[in-house]
């Protein structure tokens, strides 16, 4: 992080999650351990009033007990494990046109081939329940739908708002550089914009799952 005064309820510490032995000094520190997209993309995790920043990386699906294991650790008995993630299938697209097929095709592809799991979100109950450590465990899964037709984008504002800054991030990052992996997987700029021209028609919409998952740490 950039230099800045923290509040004395704040600290910032820089660890390895995957690390068995990562944060061990912070053992039961926390009422609330919060995980946000993670193991899908962007690495960040909130503890309390403690911010563990990752690398721009996925986490591969051989990890997540560790991550998990690391994060249980860190709460008091009784505490909460907040999650937030995504869960994506393929197929779930409407109005899906040949190059979004392309696309969506060689992004999952590079995913699995690096021992990531595309739809992490549907799997992170099991992944809760595997460690046996917590007494209350739920899950919701929210359909966010992406469309550029903001009367469809769901039935609140909170709901079109969300809908909205996730496609609006997905477009951004898609549209960007293409990083080396994509590139050895097929992607062009050619398929780029004809990805985006088929998202910006007006009968695009998709829907993407998004899940959370709240679990209590047994006493």
């Amino acid at each position: 992080l950039p230099p800045r005064l923290f509040p004395s309820n704040v600290s910032f510490h820089e660890l390895n999650i995957i690390n068995p032995l990562a944060a061990v000094e912070l053992t039961e520190s926390f009422d609330v351990v919060h995980i946000r997209l993670l193991f899908y993309h962007i690495c960040v995790i909130f503890c309390g009033c403690l911010l563990f920043p990752q690398p721009s990386t996925q986490i591969p699906e051989k990890d997540i007990h560790a991550v998990l294991e690391n994060a249980t650790r860190l709460l008091k008995p009784n505490g909460w494990l907040l999650i937030e993630d995504c869960g994506k299938h393929l197929g779930h697209e409407s109005s899906k046109g040949p190059a979004m097929a392309t696309f969506e095709e060689m992004y999952i592809g590079m995913l699995r081939s690096k021992g990531l799991d595309p739809i992490i979100g549907e799997h992170l109950e099991q992944h809760v329940r595997e460690l046996n450590c917590y007494s209350e465990i739920n899950t919701n899964c929210v359909g966010l739908i992406l469309t550029t037709d903001q009367q469809r984008a769901g039935s609140t504002p909170e709901l079109r708002s969300l809908s909205n800054a996730l496609r609006v991030t997905i477009d951004r990052i898609a549209m960007g550089n293409i990083g080396e992996d994509m590139k050895s997987a097929g992607l062009t700029p050619e398929l780029q914009k004809a990805w985006a021209e088929e998202r910006n028609g007006p009968a695009f919409q998709n829907t993407f799952d998004f899940w959370f998952v709240w679990s209590r740490k047994k006493i």
